[in-house]
């Protein structure tokens, strides 16, 4: 080829790749290669063709090319390093984004070393990346929420810290954000119901639907109408059961924030509810239609245990335990809202297995477990654990978690024990149970459940109780670490609560020791819990429906 048919041909390439036309465009990079075999555009753009193609390990051997000819080549190495976190060899990844970073600041490189970090439990090292990424992109929503969730997970952020960190970059999201016009008041004062929306990512079967589920079923149908606004896109079994309890269900995964708003305001709903924060992942967070003000009252519960960070969210669902009167106020933009039975109910699975002895009925040691989220397991939480491992001679820790099944995040976890004392052995991890009933009666295997610290479990810990396991929480000064408090105090196990770490390692070293406390509540746990408010679903419901009433009568009187 003479020089400038090359060049026409690097341009149509580049143009066929562009339309899409994949296998065209790779045929002329092929045939352009054999004049410039190191032509490191060439490489690139095959490499491209390839991941587009899916032959991704073809592509990585032309971005290797790449990293050959020019160490610097950021696009290749940031490819390859997307290679490898889609293989789960994330300590290989991470070298490939910390590369890139040598050589200058990359949005991609910095949210992608923040996912690594969370993985592996290293929760400071994820916020700041977070942050990094942040503030090359601070209109980037998806950026902000990562930043935000992961803000819960670290030791080294105080209340303050983080509440300050939500209201200044939500404000920073809705600055160019219209208010709606006011509601029509006149039309709602003749309706005989009041309209409850729930804008709900989680309409799936997992760990909220416990919680979500009884509230739908037991809402008052003569008194209130009820509408679901689904963000995840699919809809399981669950989400049909869930569609019987409701006067409408409306998927709205497709749609843009301000197009939800709008459907909200046109259905004339009363009272608005967020039931995910900022935990829905990517595109399935709609929380910014909260921004638009659709609803004349809108509000915060279940699954964000912290503020929104959003003004335009008047109240937040919750306890006097999770959010003691005078403790809590100064870390929430939105009124905190106390129901007497606690701030959520548990609804236990119908088919779970049965209570089964302690194991330290007959082994000749205890065994600690934990079933959460990995990121809140935090080095200071392995510290902290590492401590009463050590005062216990031969007990053992058993961790659960799906990303548990990766070998570089147990690499991570068991590296942060031995730094700690602890020997490998004496560190299990269970695997990962696809049925619910098999992961339920994983628990068996448990004495005793350690609640880790800031973010305390929920889920995991009305698992652990309902399985007849006793928890031992750290209480803390927010919401997120008093969950525990609020579950505890409501069955009746204020001696499991912590105030201090000496504390918590206190009450693990002589729970330990008691081997027929551990025996009376496995036998006697389950029906405590069903005798107490943290089942009892109609009453929870009918103080929440109270609550609604409440405040949209006092709204209407203000209106009026």
């Amino acid at each position: 080829m003479e020089e400038k048919q090359l060049s026409d041909s690097i341009n149509l390439a580049r143009q066929l790749f562009l339309e899409g036309n994949y296998v065209e465009s790779k045929r002329l990079c092929l045939e352009i290669l054999t004049k410039r075999p190191e032509d490191l555009n060439i490489l690139y753009l095959l490499g491209q063709i390839s991941w587009e193609l899916g032959s991704k390990e073809e592509a990585v051997s032309y971005f290797i090319k790449c990293t050959e000819l020019n160490s610097h080549a950021v696009g290749a190495i940031r490819y390859i390093g997307i290679f490898f976190f889609e293989k789960k060899e994330y300590k290989l990844a991470i070298q490939s984004f910390l590369s890139i970073l040598s050589h200058k600041p990359d949005i991609i490189s910095y949210q992608m070393l923040s996912i690594i970090y969370l993985l592996l439990g290293l929760t400071d090292e994820s916020f700041t990346y977070a942050r990094n990424a942040c503030s090359l992109d601070p209109k980037n929503k998806f950026l902000v929420q990562q930043m935000l969730i992961n803000s819960l997970f670290c030791d080294k952020l105080n209340c303050k810290d983080i509440f300050d960190l939500h209201l200044e970059w939500m404000d920073r999201q809705v600055e160019s954000v219209t208010l709606f016009r006011s509601p029509q008041l006149s039309s709602r004062y003749l309706d005989k119901k009041i309209r409850i929306g729930y804008l709900c990512h989680d309409t799936f079967k997992q760990s909220v639907s416990f919680f979500f589920e009884p509230v739908i079923k037991n809402h008052d149908r003569q008194r209130f109408e009820i509408v679901i606004y689904a963000t995840y896109p699919e809809e399981d079994t669950y989400a049909q059961r869930l569609k019987t309890y409701v006067d409408f269900w409306r998927n709205v995964s497709s749609l843009e924030e301000k197009e939800i708003a709008e459907i909200v305001y046109q259905d004339k709903i009363d009272i608005f509810v967020d039931v995910t924060g900022h935990t829905a992942p990517g595109s399935n967070n709609k929380l910014l239609a909260f921004a638009y003000k659709p609803a004349p009252i809108q509000m915060s519960w279940l699954a964000y245990p912290a503020t929104t960070g959003l003004r335009t969210i008047d109240y937040r669902i919750t306890d006097e335990w999770a959010d003691p009167v005078g403790m809590t106020e100064a870390y929430h933009i939105e009124k905190l809202i106390r129901i007497p039975q606690g701030f959520l109910c548990y609804q236990p699975e119908e088919e779970s297995p049965e209570i089964a002895g302690a194991p330290c009925e007959s082994n000749s040691h205890i065994t600690f477990g934990c079933f959460t989220l990995q990121a809140k397991i935090t080095p200071e939480v392995i510290r902290v654990w590492s401590s009463i491992l050590q005062s216990i001679e031969n007990s053992e820790l058993h961790l659960k978690y799906k990303h548990f099944q990766n070998p570089d995040v147990r690499s991570a976890f068991l590296e942060r024990f031995t730094e700690n004392g602890i020997e490998e052995s004496r560190i299990r991890f269970l695997d990962f149970q696809p049925l619910y009933r098999d992961h339920l009666a994983c628990y068996q295997h448990l004495d005793i459940v350690l609640d880790p610290f800031p973010y305390n479990g929920t889920t995991s810990t009305h698992e652990a109780l309902w399985m007849g396991v006793p928890v031992i929480t750290l209480t803390g000064n927010d919401h997120r670490s008093r969950v525990g408090v609020s579950i505890l105090t409501r069955l009746g196990l204020a001696d499991l609560i912590a105030d201090s770490i000496e504390d918590y390692i206190q009450i693990a070293v002589s729970l330990s020791k008691d081997k027929e406390r551990i025996q009376e509540l496995r036998r006697t746990l389950r029906l405590k819990m069903l005798n107490s408010p943290l089942t009892r679903a109609k009453e929870f419901t009918t103080q929440l429906e109270a609550e609604y009433s409440r405040l949209w009568k006092a709204f209407l009187e203000t209106e009026a």
